[in-house]
């Protein structure tokens, strides 16, 4: 169990790495939704909630409100495994 809670942080630092690369690859739909998911699971450090703070706001600025909403609900519903296949 201790395992498990060590390896949550550098799961979600990575995915909020994951989450940057999707950005600058002009996918910004997936980044969305997966930084939605970072922030949305417990046990982030502070510097990888703050990085996935700052990339949520760039993101949401390239869709509607209402979509970039639906986006990142969708995000905090599926699987982790869907999220990175995209």
């Amino acid at each position: 169990m201790a395992l498990a809670a060590q390896v949550a942080p550098d799961t979600l630092q990575a995915l909020a790495g994951l989450a940057a690369y999707f950005e600058r690859a002009g996918r910004h739909a997936t980044a969305l939704a997966l930084v939605a998911r970072v922030l949305a699971e417990p046990g982030g450090r502070s510097e990888t909630l703050a990085q996935a703070r700052q990339l949520q706001e760039a993101l949401r600025a390239q869709f509607p409100h209402q979509q970039a909403h639906q986006i990142e609900a969708n995000g905090r519903s599926q699987p982790l495994s869907v999220l990175v296949a995209e």
